[in-house]
């Protein structure tokens, strides 16, 4: 156990950072998940139920606690070439990058098969090619802002930056250059808008600001794990576990779990009440007359 920059982090041998708790709110616990090279090629965790789901030798795979190791789901080799996973927190969707011939592009997966989602983004639309890359470049990784939707993007292959992306038109707007030429591997956002990165050489966990890339280290891995980080998740242990409000709608992470509310809406039925209005707020809103809570229905 380490502690460092007021962060304590548990380091496994297999690379996995828990319990680290941030100063975001009390009561909030942070855990980040650090892959090195050669086990896993992206990694991501479900906000909702805290389940890790990675791209390992180019299948989709769920980590399996009991058994500590991960279980390829469906197709095995369907996502090939794949570099980043990020879930859409509003969405409930796994977006996903991968490389192809004179760049990237930007697909969801399916969970239950473990392919790429057909017609993710509009009829006979199962990708989205990313515009801007400059010759040799592409997206490394991704990482998608519970707030606002927002898409960060790493970029490697050239000059290594901080970019956002526009999953609908695939555009990218650049941010700034990464310091001091670091090269950001791996990118993830807690549930409280936090952006946290990785270095392919270094040996830290990063904060990164959002607005200008500038990174602070945050966390130190352990010297004697030489394979340098690939993969990385961080997110709150558990929304149940969250004394957080990440949507600022007057009720907790762990209420909005409890409730089955969207921790990260706070109008989950988009009906013009808030999720706290028509939970503990003295009002049954029932617009449809069917005895259940409408912020229940989305």
């Amino acid at each position: 156990v380490m502690k460092n920059w007021g962060v304590w982090v548990t380091v496994c041998a297999c690379w996995v950072l828990g319990s680290a708790s941030a100063s975001a709110s009390a009561g909030e616990r942070l855990a980040c998940h650090v892959e090195p090279v050669g086990f896993v090629e992206a990694v991501a965790e479900q906000p909702e139920t805290g389940l890790r789901y990675a791209v390992r030798s180019g299948s989709l795979a769920i980590w399996r606690p009991s058994q500590e190791s991960y279980e390829v789901i469906g197709e095995p080799g369907a996502l090939k070439g794949l570099t980043g996973l990020s879930f859409d927190p509003q969405t409930r969707g796994l977006y996903a990058v991968r490389g192809v011939e004179g760049g990237s592009e930007l697909v969801q997966v399916n969970l239950g098969t473990g392919v790429v989602l057909a017609a993710a983004f509009g009829p006979a639309q199962d990708s989205v090619a990313i515009k801007g890359l400059e010759f040799g470049e592409r997206v490394v990784d991704i990482a998608i802002d519970p707030a606002d939707g927002t898409v960060y993007a790493t970029i490697g292959g050239g000059a290594p930056r901080l970019a956002r992306l526009a999953r609908t038109s695939g555009r990218l707007t650049f941010v700034a250059d990464f310091e001091r030429g670091v090269v950001v591997s791996a990118l993830s956002i807690d549930s409280a808008g936090q952006l946290w990165g990785t270095a392919e050489t270094e040996q830290h966990l990063y904060v990164i600001d959002k607005s200008t890339a500038r990174l602070r280290e945050a966390v130190a891995l352990e010297a004697e794990m030489s394979d340098p980080p690939q993969a990385l998740s961080c997110l709150c242990a558990g929304l149940e576990r969250c004394a957080m409000d990440a949507d600022g709608d007057g009720l907790s992470n762990a209420r909005e779990a409890a409730l089955g509310t969207h921790p990260f809406r706070k109008d989950t039925d988009r009906d013009g009440y808030s999720d706290l209005t028509e939970t503990e707020g003295g009002h049954f809103i029932d617009l449809n007359d069917d005895d259940v809570l409408d912020a229940l229905q989305f």
